[in-house]
């Protein structure tokens, strides 16, 4: 986030983008506001890559659980718009709750585009279809990504998308 932040200083067009940051090792509420103030560095030019990550070291070492990230994932995105969009915000889900914030500065876009770095499993496939504005596909040919990216758009109709 510190580099893109410099790189927006110096830049105008280009869009910046964070390949996939693991969401769930990170407060929801902090993510949020650093997000949204680079988006405001960058004159509304941010997307927002996340995942859940496979190192369960990692969240070892943070003190989070490994087991159920996915889960908080999808909860934090829901608090990511909330807080993003409303002021103040509450939100409350399993592993997400709070009252009443005031995260600002707002993002000048009305809600930074989210990227979903996940396997395109039949889950993922509906999740994406459901929240994401767009996949980070990984560890595939370039040459598979059409079916998938098929299988997520015949889904969207289902969540009011296209």
């Amino acid at each position: 986030m510190t580099t893109l932040a410099a790189m927006a200083a110096v830049t105008r067009r280009i869009r910046l983008a964070v390949g996939s940051r693991f969401t769930p090792l990170r407060p929801e509420v902090l993510l949020a506001k650093q997000a949204a103030t680079l988006d405001v560095i960058a004159g509304g030019r941010l997307d927002l890559g996340i995942g859940t990550g496979w190192q369960e070291e990692e969240y070892m070492s943070s003190g989070i659980p490994f087991q159920g990230r996915k889960a908080r994932m999808v909860d934090q995105v829901r608090a990511l718009r909330e807080l993003w969009q409303n002021a103040p915000a509450s939100f409350a889900s399993k592993t997400v709750n709070f009252e009443r914030i005031y995260s600002r500065p707002a993002p000048v876009q009305k809600s930074i585009p989210l990227h979903f770095g996940i396997a395109p499993t039949d889950d993922n496939i509906a999740l994406m279809a459901e929240l994401a504005d767009g996949w980070l596909p990984m560890l595939r040919a370039p040459s598979e990504y059409g079916p998938f990216t098929q299988r997520i758009y015949a889904r969207l109709p289902e969540f009011g998308r296209t």
